[in-house]
């Protein structure tokens, strides 16, 4: 049964859920013993949900061994885990700032081709299924081998690597986790289990209101499903885990939770599934219950603007990778509640992600023994720190730039995914290709991350958390700091959904080379990552932007100059120069001569807009960001009253010209009269005018006449002249007859020799438009605008 959001059926489903409850708690099957559950164990459906192993640093250390091992179980699934010297699957490691942590990973996966040369895992190479490292996600730590590096880093099997991080004292408390990542192969590693929580402690410290409370570590996970897909609306391609408790389909019986009721609980929720995006709520009964959200991402709420605060909502949406840590009050007594993923609708080209319980939430009247132990309180408050992040929402930029997330073909049948910078072709990552990006420490950047697909995509970047600053280019106010991000499909049309995020690369400890890269490891493993080179703090520069003019026409010549100055006088600055307009690239980068970039351009686009120049960096000299520029793009209008006039008269409209302020461009003024406007013209007095201005417009016509046809014509004017001609040559008296006569004559001559006479309208009556186009050159361009002007004839 899937519990569809926001509609009826949704309501009646988790009505369902919680009847089911209050009969009971749920029948845990019984399942024959899968030989897979001696290496990588799994647990009934419905079970109790069962508390990872926590391992607590002691003296300032953790030292561990994780041994990395793969299995196929009963329905043909590979499973991957992560298990201690003791046994224990997937621990929680738990540390203060300032520890050390050390692993001794062990790769137990099976050989599947020549041994390594001895003395090169820290040596980039090809990547196998067979190989792996491990990540410390969302840590800053160094990307450096026996740290950080899941670049270079290749732990062949049968082999084992050390890892000694160093955990920064001023690390924020919170949840963060760790997993493999060899590039090509995350997916199904991550996929078939491999991944652990890691917790820095000291929350208490800094959000009091959790101190005491009960913690509970909530482990998402993705799996192959048992049972293949069908391919039926609404039905998952993979099932989910919670602390390796399957809730799978149909069933998704989900495990059970036992806790005290109507009691706080401190919830850290971590999605570490290869390819999910969820979207939690808790509810009891039917009714969605207040999440009192005190971290995201490993950082407490608010950490940011320097205030720390809680953020308070009935849903929050965790893509793959992200964290959250919640505050819930459990059930009263005799009631049940369900924490569930609402169906996420993350486009036409997105696996689906129904609508699903994940844990069954049942009041026993006693504390619940499913809780990890609380660290005594005085060891938490015994270390109060500086957060790093501070005001990080108040910090102006060194640089922007605008990124995309897109999909496509690299041959027939065979999808890529790219993730790329503004106005550079789309490739599929390739580890020993040069870093897309190179920066400095000690920079803040604002990136604008776009979505050209279909489907939705996670960003994600290591090392270091940043603050949304914009969805859609609408600024929010979101006081949470995070290191994995959603960002929507697009629709097909319009403009593409992005977000914008404020990236801080100023903590020391992460110069390295190190990766950002969508989340969803399927899009990763096929290309969807990049490189970045962090180098260390060099010279610092200022960047100036200047224009040639502070208002320029609609299609009109600008030049924009922007100047880069180090701060020690003779220093060379090389690289080049990106120039946006509202935040979006123009052109390409230009590039640096003599301290100076130009660019020339123009504007389709009239009104007031911001203009801005970032200066890349080079190997001595730190990227830097120009104050903006405000420019202003003039336009004009035309307007005029309509006409009307009886045939044969002449009309007169005032036709006026309209300029924005600054708008000073000669206008050539012309006009047309339409086809069936017969026996009719039109003029402009004067025919150019410049910036604004008045020109009449006078629409002439023609009235009705007489005329008759060519032969009858010439017929009576034969007979005229005949007349003439008897008139002379008659005395006059007798010619007064004589041409009296005649004129009786000519109507019946006239008809006689097939002649007509008929009346002829000139401009017919009716309603028409007169067309008024204005011409503004513009360099090489033009700008036109047309009027049409209502006439009506009567």
């Amino acid at each position: 049964m899937v519990c569809v959001r926001d509609s009826a059926f949704g309501l009646l489903c988790t009505l369902f859920f919680g009847v089911l409850a209050l009969l009971g708690q749920p029948t845990v099957h019984a399942q024959a013993s899968d030989p897979a559950d001696q290496v990588c164990p799994r647990y009934p459906a419905g079970s109790a949900l069962p508390v990872p192993a926590d391992l607590y640093s002691q003296n300032h250390a953790l030292e561990v061994t994780l041994r990395l091992q793969t299995v196929t179980d009963a329905q043909g699934r590979t499973r991957y885990c992560y298990t201690t010297a003791a046994g224990a699957q997937a621990p929680t490691l738990h540390l203060w700032p300032g520890d050390q942590l050390t692993v001794h990973l062990q790769n137990a996966l099976p050989a599947m081709g020549p041994p390594r040369l001895p003395g090169s895992d820290c040596v980039a190479g090809p990547m196998g299924p067979a190989t792996t490292n491990l990540h410390f996600h969302g840590m800053s730590v160094p990307p450096t081998c026996h740290q950080d590096d899941v670049m270079s880093v290749l732990v062949q099997p049968q082999e084992s690597f050390d890892y000694i991080v160093q955990i920064p004292a001023d690390e924020p408390p919170g949840l963060y986790w760790y997993h493999p990542h060899p590039h090509g192969f995350s997916e199904a590693q991550v996929l078939g289990g491999a991944a652990g929580a890691i917790i820095i402690e000291g929350l208490e410290s800094v959000v009091p209101q959790v101190a005491g409370l009960p913690q509970r570590v909530l482990v998402l996970r993705d799996q192959v499903r048992a049972i293949p897909w069908g391919g039926s609306f609404g039905e998952p391609i993979l099932d989910l885990s919670v602390n390796f408790v399957p809730v799978a389909y149909p069933d998704y019986t989900p495990p059970v939770l036992q806790s005290a009721p109507a009691s706080q609980e401190l919830w850290r929720v971590l999605n570490a599934s290869a390819d999910e995006i969820l979207d939690l709520q808790y509810v009891i009964g039917t009714v969605p219950q207040p999440l009192q959200i005190v971290g995201v991402d490993g950082i407490p709420v608010g950490a940011a603007t320097g205030t720390v605060q809680t953020l308070t909502g009935t849903h929050f949406l965790l893509p793959a990778g992200a964290r959250v840590e919640l505050v819930v009050t459990t059930p009263p007594p005799g009631a049940t509640g369900q924490l569930v993923t609402q169906q996420v609708n993350a486009g036409p080209g997105s696996l689906p992600y129904p609508a699903r319980p994940l844990v069954l939430i049942s009041p026993t009247g006693t504390a619940s023994s499913q809780s990890s132990p609380a660290v005594p309180w005085h060891q938490k408050a015994a270390r109060p720190r500086q957060l790093r992040f501070a005001r990080l929402a108040a910090t102006a930029p060194d640089a922007q730039r605008r990124l995309f997330f897109s999909e496509g073909e690299i041959s027939p049948g065979r999808s890529a995914y790219f993730i790329t910078l503004d106005g550079h072709t789309p490739r599929v990552y390739d580890m020993s290709a040069p870093p897309d990006l190179v920066l400095h420490q000690g920079t803040v950047e604002d990136w604008t991350v776009e979505n050209r697909s279909s489907e939705d995509h996670v960003f994600h970047i290591h090392q270091l958390h940043f603050q949304v600053l914009a969805i859609n280019g609408v600024a929010i106010a979101d006081p949470a700091l995070r290191d994995t991000v959603d960002v929507s499909h697009w629709s097909g049309a319009g403009p593409y959904p992005s977000v914008t995020l404020r990236m801080d690369f100023r903590d020391p400890g992460i110069v390295g080379t190190f990766v950002y890269h969508c989340h969803l490891l399927a899009h990763e493993d096929a290309g969807m990552m990049a490189g970045l080179q962090l180098l260390p703090a060099g010279i610092a520069t200022a960047t100036t932007l200047t224009a040639s003019r502070a208002s320029v026409n609609l299609n009109g010549p600008l030049t924009l100059t922007a100047t880069v100055a180090p701060a020690v006088r003779g220093t060379p600055v090389n690289g080049a120069v990106q120039f946006t307009v509202d935040g979006v690239a123009l052109a390409g980068s230009a590039p640096l001569s003599g301290g100076q970039a130009t660019l020339n351009t123009s504007f389709s686009a009239s009104g007031a807009h911001t203009v801005t120049a970032a200066y890349s960096g080079d190997a001595d000299c730190n990227e830097s960001l120009s104050a903006d520029l405000p420019l202003s793009v003039e336009d004009f209008s035309l307007s005029a009253p309509a006409i009307a006039i009886s045939a044969g008269a002449t009309g007169v409209s005032s036709v006026t010209l309209s300029g924005t302020p600054g708008f000073d461009s000669a206008v050539t003024l012309a006009c047309a009269v339409p086809d069936s406007l017969t026996g009719a013209h039109c003029e402009l007095t004067p025919e150019s005018l410049t910036g604004s201005g008045s020109a009449q417009l006078r629409v002439s016509t023609t009235g009705a006449y007489a005329a008759t046809s060519t032969l009858g014509g010439a017929m009576l004017a034969g007979v005229g002249l005949v007349i003439a001609r008897a008139r002379k040559r008659v005395p006059r008296e007798r010619g007064r007859r004589y041409g009296a006569r005649l004129v009786w004559l000519l109507p019946l001559l006239a008809l006689g020799c097939n002649g007509s006479s008929s009346t002829v309208k000139g401009t017919p009556p009716g309603s028409y438009q007169v067309m008024v186009t204005a011409t503004a050159v513009q360099g090489t361009a033009q700008l036109q605008h047309q009027l049409a002007v209502p006439v009506a004839i009567h």
